[in-house]
């Protein structure tokens, strides 16, 4: 999730009080309720736990995100396209010989540093056909496994 705001600190509300498995600063893992969770603010930005409401200010920028993760080990992974903020998305639809296809393309904007890919959930009935040779393991709150 990446989410945009103005005149205030980026305020996440949990379930209910996370474990802590990572502290970088701007970069924060938690775990609430067996499942894990990355939050990303501007670098220079610190996220502060106090019981279920993480805060941390974001200075002069105004964004931050929020990834579910399928394991605490995926940090490092989604850390690289945490600041490649999409912007939009088109499909191209293709029809032929009874099948369906459809093509996702992404434009993003990159937040901070260079980086403009991004990680993209499925749903069951997508990776089940698609061609794309990229691991079918990530954890989405839309998509089971």
């Amino acid at each position: 999730m990446y989410a945009k705001g103005s005149g205030g600190n980026a305020q996440i509300t949990t379930a209910g009080t996370p474990a802590v498995f990572a502290d970088q600063g701007n970069v924060l893992g938690i775990t609430v309720a067996g499942h894990h969770y990355a939050l990303f603010a501007p670098t220079g930005g610190d996220w502060n736990v106090s019981g279920s409401t993480i805060t941390a200010g974001l200075g002069s920028r105004d964004y931050f995100s929020v990834a579910v993760l399928p394991s605490t080990d995926a940090l490092a992974t989604f850390k690289k396209y945490a600041y490649s903020f999409v912007t939009g998305s088109k499909v191209t639809w293709n029809y032929g010989g009874g099948t369906v296809g459809a093509t996702y393309t992404l434009t993003t904007e990159a937040k901070e540093g260079t980086e403009r890919g991004t990680l993209q959930a499925l749903y069951r009935h997508q990776w089940l056909h698609t061609t794309d040779p990229s691991p079918r393991t990530r954890t989405s709150p839309r998509a089971a496994p």
